[in-house]
């Protein structure tokens, strides 16, 4: 099957090159350079342009460095200004940015506000003791809320003396 494949691949696509190696390329044309005036003149001037591609380069790489220490140094100015003016903070020689409070609720005065979820966010602080707790918070010390003198009476309660504490 494979055979057949391979031979219907060969009859459509044609067959590989086969190269030696020892082939001489024929059809490269002369350049008019070389055919007017002579293969050391087209050589000397393909090396002329090259070196004068090089040394352009060259110069445009120097002019680039040269922007680039300027624009350093306006920079530099810059952030130093940026210092002085209290716009910017320097900590061990680095330049730190330095935020603007703003309000948020100015900005976006239509967004909903998130509250906190859960059973009893808010209600902490609010909550009133149950009859049971006041029991407790009558014992001892302040009657509003249980606190450690509290606590002392009902340990108190629960040793075996307890039967003459709570007489007294």
């Amino acid at each position: 099957m494979s055979r057949m494949f391979n031979a219907i691949k060969h009859i459509f696509k044609g067959g590989k090159q086969k190269t030696t190696g020892t082939e001489v390329i024929s059809s490269v044309p002369v350049s008019s350079n070389v055919k007017k005036k002579g293969m050391a003149y087209s050589t000397a001037l393909t090396r002329l342009n090259e070196s004068s591609k090089r040394s352009a380069q060259v110069d445009k790489n120097y002019k680039i460095m040269k922007e680039a220490k300027e624009a350093f140094k306006g920079a530099k100015k810059d952030l130093q200004n940026m210092v002085d003016t209290g716009r910017a903070t320097k900590i061990m020689n680095r330049v730190h940015r330095k935020g603007v409070k703003y309000d948020s609720d100015a900005l976006f005065p239509t967004k909903k506000k998130k509250f906190n979820k859960g059973g009893r966010v808010g209600l902490k602080s609010g909550t009133q003791l149950s009859a049971k707790q006041m029991k407790i918070a009558s014992l001892a010390g302040n009657k509003k809320k249980i606190d450690g003198p509290d606590f002392k009476k009902l340990r108190a309660m629960k040793s075996p003396m307890d039967k003459q504490v709570r007489k007294v």
